[in-house]
């Protein structure tokens, strides 16, 4: 959301308010820092300057986010309870299961599929879309196994990004403005029409979002 800001005076104190949250690795309203690299001025984005002129409230990106149902296995002793092989009961086998997965049920009744990379995650198992929240401690943000950590939009958003191949403008393409870890924090922009930028088209910061990760 972008805030118009008619008062010179008005800006500069904004700017300040928010260089203190810069400096303080926090935003208001969430306890993690921003994670992303931005540099100012680059192909018509909005520099961290003028961070001021946008609301600084987390958006939502399209991924998975962990709920009670997909909590964390935190004892492996409990393991004896569930299905054999699936601890975390999402359908894949473990990787060390010692027999043929296809022979036994999953708790839905369906066969195991095999290649469950982390039985008691059952957020992490082959083919698994984007996951939104953070890591475990001790875990990479490769949820879907492939031994690959994919990030949703992992390339910078710049003014290349959001101009098509007929030279018309993306617009509404969001990515983030440089390297975001799993989960974590980070300025996020959009493709929009800018007249002030040569290709009249450019990446405008919209919000600060979490990185989703596969």
């Amino acid at each position: 959301m972008i805030a118009k800001v008619s008062a010179r005076a008005g800006l500069a104190t904004l700017t300040v308010i928010w260089g203190v949250l810069l400096a303080c690795g926090k935003v208001a309203g969430d306890e993690d820092a921003v994670d992303g690299d931005f540099d100012a001025g680059e192909d018509g984005g909005v520099a961290l300057a003028d961070a001021a002129l946008w609301d600084a409230r987390i958006l939502e990106v399209e991924g998975i986010k962990r709920t009670d149902a997909t909590s964390l296995v935190t004892d492996p002793a409990t393991c004896s309870a569930h299905t054999q092989c699936d601890c975390d009961e999402d359908g894949f086998a473990s990787l060390d299961c010692p027999v043929d997965a296809g022979s036994l049920l999953s708790a839905r009744g369906t066969p195991l599929r095999p290649g469950d990379c982390d039985d008691l995650d059952p957020l992490r198992f082959p083919g698994q879309s984007y996951v939104v929240d953070p890591p475990p401690p001790g875990r990479d943000g490769d949820w879907n196994c492939d031994r690959f950590e994919e990030h949703w939009r992992e390339s910078r958003v710049r003014g290349a990004a959001c101009i098509l191949e007929d030279r018309s403008c993306q617009v509404g393409f969001q990515g983030f403005m440089g390297r975001v870890a799993c989960g974590a924090l980070g300025d996020l922009a959009e493709c929009q029409l800018a007249p002030q930028n040569p290709e009249g088209c450019g990446p405008v910061l919209v919000g600060i979002a979490r990185q989703p990760c596969r």
